[in-house]
């Protein structure tokens, strides 16, 4: 008998996430708000829930793959929750970035029904997803990644624990801090190698081969859609914040990646998400030649 399991959000994550679950041969319940989330999830299998609460109801396991922590408290303590659904013993993987406190709050919660939380956050993007190759980044009690091995690397080829609950979204804010910071700094570097006249082309597999090589820059000609950008440089500002911490890049990239995001936005045609590589070509059209002093 296949083992049942849940998705509460069948978006870009969300949705290669439970075909692939489905190819290992879990049975998987899905929710999503959106009409044609939901269309799509059903035409691959998913059979779809009227509400977290009827997801968790039926399944041992149930993956959170929402946008903001106000979506994962409503999911999962809201009217119609997981918290109306599940049962003592299940598991709630929390694979939304979000602050630590929303992990360790949801975590609190369902504790008081037997419901184990964990984070199981998602890194490498939209087509890791798609790959099945994602890194996913852990927080909780080891025996709960030992038992549910198998369905997380149905869909991530990394699985690292670092620590209790909240560890994980710890993980992640740090990552996406590395990843803004990078994406604002190869736009800047890309740019002014086109402007002074150095092919694109050529130039990013060779500094791809040098020290300055980063994930963001090897995946730039692939679309990368930005929404969450600023809310996860304001989650790290206010961790610094608490310990006391100067975190002086994490606000300056904020303010850098609202102007690349307005830039990037001028590229995006008919709903498409664009590249970074496309932004840098539409702001920098003309090559000119190398400067000389």
């Amino acid at each position: 008998m296949a083992t049942h399991v849940g998705v509460l959000g069948l978006g870009k994550m969300g949705l290669p996430m439970a075909r692939h679950l489905l190819d290992a041969g879990y049975a998987v319940h899905g929710f999503d708000v959106r009409p044609e989330s939901v269309e799509a999830a059903a035409a691959h299998g998913v059979t779809v829930e009227k509400a977290p609460a009827d997801v968790a109801r039926n399944v041992s396991a149930t993956f959170v793959v929402v946008g903001f922590d106000d979506e994962v408290l409503g999911a999962c303590l809201g009217p119609g929750g997981v918290h109306e659904g599940a049962a003592a013993g299940d598991v709630v993987f929390l694979c939304s970035t979000i602050a630590p406190d929303t992990s360790i709050q949801v975590g609190a919660a369902l504790a008081a029904q037997g419901v184990k939380v964990a984070d199981a956050t998602l890194c490498r993007a939209e087509h890791a997803a798609v790959d099945g190759t994602l890194l996913v980044l852990c927080g909780g009690e080891p025996e709960v990644f030992t038992d549910w091995d198998a369905a997380l690397r149905s869909f991530a080829t990394d699985v690292r624990l670092l620590g209790a609950l909240g560890a994980g979204q710890v993980g992640k804010m740090l990552n996406n801090l590395l990843l803004w910071i990078n994406v604002v700094a190869n736009a800047e570097a890309l740019r002014l190698g086109k402007r002074l006249g150095v092919s694109q082309e050529e130039l990013i597999p060779a500094l791809m081969l040098g020290s300055g090589a980063n994930w963001a820059l090897g995946t730039w000609h692939k679309p990368r859609p930005m929404p969450w950008a600023e809310k996860d440089l304001m989650i790290c500002m206010d961790y610094a914040d608490r310990v006391g911490l100067p975190a002086p890049l994490s606000g300056l990239t904020r303010e850098a990646m609202k102007k690349l995001k307005q830039d990037k936005a001028v590229t995006t045609e008919n709903g498409a998400e664009a590249s970074m590589q496309a932004m840098v070509d539409a702001w920098e059209p003309t090559l000119g030649g190398t400067q000389q002093q």
